[in-house]
């Protein structure tokens, strides 16, 4: 073993070792590494289940309170942040785009009245006025407006307070939609924006599915504020419309036809960069992260700390150690798709830095990492993500040529979506929605017994991993199934199949539909990816393949 103290050695303390004595120090730390980075996910993951245990109706030790306490002190803490830093930030460097971008989820339909200083306007009209619209790479509009107008919004003790309106934004949506009534008022909104309502004697923001029949939701008539249990939540189904949003300063929510909503947001420090690189032609890429990981320290730390001195202030905390943030990632690509949904090209990963030819693709809540994408996509969407992140429109569609050949000649193992089917107790001619994987199974158990092949095959019960294959039609797996629920009717297509073992494939081989297959577990998502940049896969809808 070598004696020397790793973490404050100096370059010339390591300068004086021999190549074996370097190379044993590289193992040495680097199984350091990987030791605390086990111990770290094993620590999250028991923080985490005890978060779920005390949430969890069947724990005998259930806490519903403490439960929410967790999450709610956790979006206190990082919205409260973004206020300020947001303030701090347009002090120091004026931008005419937000540091603090507005998510695009949390949002309400374009007719919904917003009660201002100038009386009550729609929230379109609102984002139609005079003002600098800046276009985000999430494809939404946020418009700063050239006019002073303030929004009624409330404070955590329930006061009505008028409040200036930062910025107005719009994008299009293709997602459920809830309808929330108090009395005789009503809004639409996304099922990802949150409602004001009172529980607990707080005010609190909850999701539409997330509020209880014991909460009290926030009304106001301008002379009145109406708290009551009187309310609807209606769920309005998925739909494909434009949407808005306004943030106002401080409180960050605003009443959308007299009913207290809620929004939320990101930050940038964008200009900082783009100022460094000025003063700094030259810069290479690592000094470029060096100066990202040092404007976080210096900038963006202590605004941290004054949250974390803030926030125990008011929850009246005696440790405030136990609280705090730091920086986990640099990243100089980042795509942003939706919520919880994103791309980035790591540069750095908490105290790991990359080498400038080395970075590392983080992907959250895509089929990249999902373990239903078939191989081929995983494998081809990877190739992808370079030209997405650098490359140009022309570039996506030579790989997406090329992408197709390699297809056609891809082994049918490489192709077929994976899955574990939960269910196989749908009565296809009845029951109008059945999950994908459960419809392939059955179909498959169907052809089974029709050909009398259960000395062969095994039937697909509940609980098993399934591979499933798009079919051409017709093809023999039977006639259109008629299904009939009520007065409702609608003919299902059976053109898609489950099996197990592989030598099924015998029976469908010439049937498979390698036009669909590759259009939903390839260009589907990656069209999802692509267009959160303008970028399309395809110039036009097409046969893919000729066979």
């Amino acid at each position: 073993m070598i004696d020397l103290d790793v973490l404050n050695c100096s370059r010339e303390d390591l300068e004086k070792l021999s190549d074996s004595e370097l190379e044993k120090l590289l193992k040495y730390t680097q199984d350091k590494g990987n030791e605390y980075y086990i111990l770290q996910i094993a620590l999250k993951t028991l923080i985490n289940s005890l978060y779920g245990a005390l949430g969890n109706k069947a724990f005998i030790l259930i806490n519903e309170k403490i439960a929410q306490a967790i999450t709610g002190n956790g979006r206190y803490f990082i919205k409260s942040f973004g206020r300020r830093i947001e303030k701090y930030l347009q002090s120091l460097k004026k931008w005419n785009k937000p540091y603090y971008i507005y998510s695009d989820t949390d949002s309400c339909v374009g007719d919904t009245l917003i009660s201002t200083s100038l009386g009550k306007i729609k929230i379109e009209d609102l984002f139609e006025r005079s003002g600098e619209i800046v276009k985000n790479e999430n494809g939404s509009f946020v418009k700063r407006l050239d006019e002073k107008i303030l929004a009624k919004s409330m404070s955590s003790d329930f006061e009505i307070q008028d409040k200036k309106i930062i910025y107005v934004m719009k994008h299009k949506v293709n997602k459920r939609m809830f309808k929330i009534s108090v009395n005789d008022k009503s809004v639409i909104i996304t099922e990802d924006h949150s409602v004001m309502i009172k529980r607990n004697d707080n005010l609190i923001s909850v999701k539409p599915t997330e509020i209880l029949e014991t909460d009290d939701l926030i009304s106001n008539n301008l002379k009145d504020t109406i708290i009551t249990h009187n309310f609807r939540v209606e769920d309005l189904g998925i739909q494909e419309l434009d949407v808005y949003d306004i943030e106002v300063e401080d409180n960050h929510n605003f009443f959308g036809n007299d009913i207290l909503l809620h929004n939320s947001a990101y930050y940038t420090i964008e200009p900082f960069v783009e100022e460094f690189l000025k003063k700094n032609p030259d810069a290479s890429l690592s000094e470029t992260v060096d100066f990202c990981d040092k404007f976080e320290t210096e900038v963006v730390q202590p605004k941290i700390q004054e949250n974390i001195d803030e926030f125990c202030y008011y929850l009246n905390a005696m440790d405030k150690s136990k609280c705090g943030g730091k920086r986990e990632i640099i990243a100089d690509r980042f795509i942003l798709l939706k919520k919880k949904k994103y791309l980035c090209r790591l540069r750095a990963n908490e105290a790991t830095v990359f080498p400038d030819d080395a970075p590392k693709i983080k992907a959250m809540g895509v089929e990249l990492i999902k373990s239903s994408t078939p191989k081929f996509s995983i494998e081809h969407m990877s190739e992808a993500l370079p030209i997405l992140f650098d490359g140009t429109q022309k570039d996506l569609r030579e790989w997406f040529e090329k992408c197709k050949t390699e297809f056609k000649n891809a082994p049918i193992s490489d192709i077929v979506a994976n899955m574990t089917v939960n269910c196989v107790d749908y009565d296809l001619r009845k029951d109008l929605a059945v999950p994908i994987n459960s419809r392939a199974s059955l179909i498959y158990n169907e052809f089974i017994k029709k050909h009398d092949l259960e000395g062969s095959f095994n039937l697909i019960q509940a609980g098993d991993k399934i591979k499933y294959i798009y079919l051409k039609t017709p093809n023999p797996l039977g006639e259109t199934i008629k299904v009939s629920s009520g007065k409702t009717t609608k003919l299902v297509k059976p053109n898609v199949i489950a099996f197990v073992d592989y030598n099924f494939i015998q029976y469908i081989k010439d049937y498979i539909d390698y036009d669909t297959q590759f259009e939903k577990t390839l260009i589907k998502p990656l069209e999802f990816m692509a267009n959160a940049i303008n970028f399309t896969v395809k110039e036009k809808a097409m046969d893919l393949f000729d066979f």
